[in-house]
């Protein structure tokens, strides 16, 4: 398994075949975008399919959570598939209450 550290928050994903399963976990937050989006862009053209676990992430900001819907809209643009699985109540909340919904995926396995 592969990290990509950072001051607050940290990405750890594995590949199996044509899919990248990844955990966000810490804080993410405007300082951390660069390195997330440099990892989902680099996971998101090397297979079809990426999961990210949010369970052990305690926090996002709106930036952090625009990045994901924007890398997953450019996902589904290339025939690709970004999901969000297993987010904290809170963190449910707030991608819920910024049209996200559509991310969250309740049918992966933690």
């Amino acid at each position: 398994m592969r990290s990509e550290p950072s001051a607050s928050a940290t990405l750890r994903h594995v590949v199996h075949g044509e899919q990248v399963v990844a955990h966000l976990q810490g804080q993410a937050d405007v300082g951390d975008a660069p390195m997330l989006r440099a990892a989902l862009d680099q996971m998101i053209a090397a297979r079809k399919g990426v999961i990210i676990y949010l369970d052990d992430l305690d926090f996002i900001d709106v930036p952090v959570a625009g990045l994901l819907l924007q890398a997953s809209q450019e996902a589904r643009e290339h025939g690709r598939e970004l999901r969000i699985a297993n987010p904290k109540p809170i963190i449910r909340r707030l991608l819920i209450l910024l049209g996200m919904s559509g991310l969250l995926d309740e049918s992966w396995p933690s």
